[in-house]
């Protein structure tokens, strides 16, 4: 190693941390598990492209504005 006014005997003095041990050393043994959320189902709600009515199912245009094109 070089010794002089930019570098240091070690390198690398603050960038490395070894890891600590935990405060509580019964609560590092355990394992955590998370809960996992049931998956959410949404409903589908189809509306008109043009008046915003709710449509059936296959349908994109009510039959109101189907007759007014």
């Amino acid at each position: 190693m070089r010794f002089g006014p930019f570098f240091r005997a070690d390198p690398f003095p603050y960038i490395f941390n070894p890891p600590k041990p935990p405060d509580n050393a019964h609560e590092a043994g355990q394992m955590q598990v998370l809960r996992m959320k049931p998956p959410v189902e949404y409903e589908v709600v189809r509306f008109c492209q043009y008046c915003g009515a709710p449509l059936d199912e296959g349908m994109s245009v009510c039959p109101n504005c189907k007759k007014l094109n």
